[in-house]
């Protein structure tokens, strides 16, 4: 226990120094002018071109109820490393991965009187409520092709849409993988795309569009005790 702890203690030392010190580059990889097709002299200058980017993430939060209903606590850190490669022809490829330590908090993964944590948990997995140290997800792995008016991406990424949006993540939002392509044809953007999966905020692991419904606790109603 002791040795788990000085773990945790130097590990949040390590990723606050990065979280107010690292340098990043902020550039996102979605919104870049128009891929220009290049040469390079080697692996090593193909590498030089890339973008990487890390951010380090610290969330806590708590909850104080009425009564002899549980409090609740938590406190999570997690960082991200990705890149983006630079262009071969007009396309390129993008990775990267997220990991979650929980520093401190209460017993949010046991039951109390029939009932369950809600809120605090969703900084984990909602899925596996034990697992609250060393979570990883990988959550960009796609293929890029760009040209002055068009864009298509396939694979696993973060989509920012009316309708598909990162929302209150807790430590990570929701990520998709699937088709899309944008494009821009005499001053209208159109933008069309086929999901077929995905990591719902909360979770690690990936599922099919039906398997993804569902993975949350629903309220309790006091009467009927549904």
């Amino acid at each position: 226990m002791k040795r788990r702890q000085c773990l945790k203690s130097g590990l949040a030392a390590f990723l606050f120094g990065l979280h107010f010190g690292a340098f990043a580059q902020h550039e996102e990889p979605h919104v870049l002018d128009s891929l220009v097709p290049q040469s390079y002299s080697s692996v090593n200058d193909w590498f030089d071109h890339a973008t990487w980017r890390f951010h380090s993430r610290s969330y806590g939060m708590a909850t104080w109820n009425q009564g002899d209903l549980r409090d609740d606590g938590t406190w999570a850190l997690g960082g991200e490393l990705g890149l983006v490669t630079a262009p071969v022809g007009h396309w390129r490829l993008g990775l990267s991965g997220f990991f979650i330590f929980e520093m401190m908090s209460t017993d949010i993964d046991q039951e109390l009187n029939g009932m369950r944590n809600r809120y605090e948990i969703g900084q984990y997995d909602v899925t596996d409520r034990g697992n609250m140290v060393g979570l990883e997800r990988l959550e960009d792995l796609y293929l890029e092709g760009r040209w002055e008016n068009q864009t298509i991406r396939i694979g696993r990424q973060t989509l920012e849409t009316p309708f598909f949006n990162k929302q209150d993540g807790r430590m990570r939002p929701t990520t998709e993988e699937g088709l899309v392509y944008e494009a821009k044809v005499k001053g209208w953007e159109l933008e069309g795309m086929a999901i077929w999966a995905f990591s719902p905020r909360s979770t690690v692991e990936w599922y099919k569009l039906s398997e993804s419904v569902g993975l949350y606790d629903t309220g309790y109603h006091p009467v009927t005790g549904e």
